[in-house]
């Protein structure tokens, strides 16, 4: 349930993204790269210096925001960690009614949109992705923006969810690349 909370959540995002952005410092003096940690889930990775780190965003009670990033009003990616109570289903089921939800909110917004379902492994720790094409409202082929959501479970009752939203080709490169070279701590369970 709070995984279908962060996807409102992402898509305030997608439909506001008026949040202030920290400016990156003096870039000649500094490296093209800054290296984030997240030392509560044991998740680090290095982004580009010229994307700015979102500040001020809502969470829910119980999401710690992690790495918020922002380069444009299209291009940007958030992560959280949440709780996750299998009692309620399994992170599967949880999955599949997330693309569900997803793909009928952009249709009832006015927008086609092809939604995937699949599963990667990075650094050891298997994520359910979400990858979606939004098409522009009224065209049955031309692509407004694509969001992909990388859903894994640390542990038992701890879910790392990272979303990724671009509109061109360079930008998912960079967003992508953030994912893939991630080091995820020896919390990580197999799904």
């Amino acid at each position: 349930m709070k995984l279908l909370i962060f996807l409102g959540f992402s898509i305030l995002v997608f439909n506001a993204c008026q949040t202030e952005v920290n400016p990156p410092h003096n870039q000649e003096e500094e490296e093209p790269f800054v290296s984030y940690s997240a030392k509560e889930v044991d998740w680090s990775c290095q982004y580009p210096r010229e994307w700015g780190q979102l500040v001020d965003m809502p969470m829910e009670e119980n999401q710690t925001a992690l790495l918020l990033l922002q380069k444009d009003e299209f291009n940007f990616m958030t992560s959280i960690t949440e709780p996750f109570d299998s009692s309620l289903s399994s992170f599967n089921e949880l999955n599949i009614s997330t693309m569900l939800i997803m793909k009928a909110f952009y249709e009832e917004d006015g927008r086609k949109a092809n939604v995937n379902l699949d599963k990667i492994t990075i650094d050891g720790l298997t994520f359910f992705v979400i990858d979606s094409e939004i098409l522009k409202k009224g065209s049955e082929e031309e692509v407004f923006m694509q969001q992909t959501m990388y859903n894994g479970l640390l542990n038992d009752t701890t879910a790392l969810n990272i979303r990724i939203s671009y509109n061109n080709v360079a930008d998912k490169k960079i967003l992508t690349d953030i994912i893939a070279s991630s080091k995820i701590g020896k919390q990580a369970i197999e799904l």
